[in-house]
């Protein structure tokens, strides 16, 4: 979404998740990059239990965009980012969550998604802090939601854009360059993931939790999961391994290219 606006937007500038988790936090930051800038994109991150100074840094600028995603993609989305090697996290238990994702791409409807939870929490404190997250995101977005345009992951991967070039008032017809130092992050760039990684034992888990977002958010009322369930190994075990272990993936790659070349 930020190379998109910054393609259709003549003479602008980006800047990308400045300061990382604290971006919402320094007001004085924000007015130095609007005020020195023609056109300014900035895209920043939110971390719940951050106070913000939101409502002093959304006067710096006259479009203001947040982006909302279906709970049931989110967590499965951000389960497996948190093992980017930059993370540093425990090397036994992205093992253990390795060995789990592999035997689920394998048989999705044997093994719940909880499972590869609990290959690195315990089970009742994520989902404690899950309701937390759902509670303080609805909270939030009552707040700003008279003063910013709600955006759906899902209508931005659909290209269903139009309500949001009306709120810019101007098109979003040329599409960004690929910015190669993002492409860590793609997995699907899909909707409706879930419904591969769910099973009925995950439902009866996270409905009651993630209904009443769904429900403020405007989401079908829908559970149903895919009756062929199918993980890729792109977007499920290789994916760990490229943002866990670059240089395994890198040695993977060399293979693949060797054989190649020697075919």
């Amino acid at each position: 979404m930020t190379y998109k606006l910054y393609a259709n937007l003549k003479n602008s500038k980006i800047f990308f998740e400045p300061n990382a988790l604290n971006g919402l936090t320094n007001a004085t930051f924000h007015e130095k990059i609007a005020t020195t800038n023609k056109n300014v994109i900035c895209k920043c991150l939110r971390h719940s239990r951050q106070k913000s100074e939101i409502k002093t840094i959304e006067k710096f600028y006259n479009k203001k965009i947040w982006l909302v995603r279906d709970p049931r993609d989110r967590i499965i989305s951000a389960f497996l980012y948190r093992w980017y090697y930059k993370h540093k996290r425990s090397a036994q238990k992205f093992n253990e969550t390795l060995d789990t994702v592999l035997a689920k791409e394998k048989a999705p409807t044997t093994i719940p998604f909880y499972k590869i939870i609990e290959c690195s929490f315990n089970l009742n404190a994520y989902i404690k802090e899950e309701q937390r997250i759902i509670e303080d995101l609805l909270n939030w977005v009552k707040s700003i939601q008279n003063s910013w345009t709600i955006l759906k992951y899902e209508d931005f991967i659909t290209g269903n854009l139009a309500d949001l070039e009306n709120y810019l008032a101007f098109d979003l017809i040329k599409k960004p360059k690929n910015n190669f130092s993002l492409n860590r992050v793609k997995r699907t760039t899909t909707i409706n993931n879930w419904k591969n990684w769910f099973t009925p034992a995950d439902v009866n888990l996270f409905k009651p939790i993630f209904q009443p977002v769904l429900d403020f958010l405007n989401y079908p009322p829908d559970w149903e999961l895919n009756e062929n369930q199918i993980i890729t190994k792109q977007e499920a075990s290789q994916y760990l391994i490229k943002i866990n272990k670059p240089e395994r993936w890198f040695d993977l790659l060399f293979q693949k290219m060797s054989f190649v070349l020697r075919g």
